[in-house]
């Protein structure tokens, strides 16, 4: 019976605090729960102002890995999280837009040292993203991404390459590139320690 109690108390616990602490609306459509990792099956956030609008975020699949003996000593080390299929659908800006108080959120938790899980909560380690898709539409233009994967270490090396690249400002001006590599390592949060290396593959340019 583990797996369905563990299930629920995602569901009616662990997901409320989420969407608390960030002020969004997250639905997972089934989560199953292994004594090593949790999958959670189609899942999609979305800011909690109004049902309208395009859901920034939807993932195929999220797969969780944790150490089942940190548990009892109420821990919860996330060794690794791997996002399957994910589509971002971003638009900043006007009565569509569907990120900006989302990112508020996240900026005034980091501003504030808000952990949300009173320090039992560890990781995740590694992130790994597979099969993803970006769109990306504000004031200055779109951003079109038809693939997107990523390869992230809380600490060290991290790559995130993306496929069949468009830029399309509102200046008239359009970039494509068959690939764009990011590059760069991490000393402690995923994040470069200032720019990162960036490689492009069969790029062109449209200045007019």
């Amino acid at each position: 019976s583990l797996p369905l109690v563990a299930a629920y108390v995602i569901r009616q616990v662990v997901l409320p605090q989420l969407e608390q602490r960030f002020g969004c609306q997250i639905a997972v459509r089934d989560i199953v729960v292994r004594p090593k990792t949790v999958r959670l099956v189609h899942v999609s956030v979305r800011e909690q102002k109004g049902s309208g609008g395009t859901e920034p975020v939807t993932v195929s699949e999220v797969r969780v890995e944790y150490s089942p003996w940190s548990l009892f000593l109420g821990l919860v080390e996330v060794s690794r999280l791997t996002a399957t299929r994910p589509l971002l659908q971003i638009v900043r800006g006007g009565e569509e837009d569907n990120i900006s108080a989302l990112l508020k959120r996240l900026r005034g938790g980091e501003r504030t040292g808000q952990t949300g899980s009173g320090g039992r909560l560890r990781g995740p380690e590694q992130v790994i993203v597979t099969d993803g898709e970006l769109d990306v539409r504000d004031e200055l233009g779109q951003v079109h991404v038809r693939s997107l994967s990523a390869q992230l270490h809380k600490q060290g090396d991290c790559l995130v390459s993306l496929g069949d690249v468009t830029v399309d400002p509102t200046s008239g001006a359009s970039a494509r590139a068959e690939k764009l590599q990011l590059v760069w390592k991490s000393p402690g949060r995923f994040l470069p320690d200032g720019l990162p290396e960036i490689r492009i593959d069969h790029g062109s340019v449209a200045p007019w």
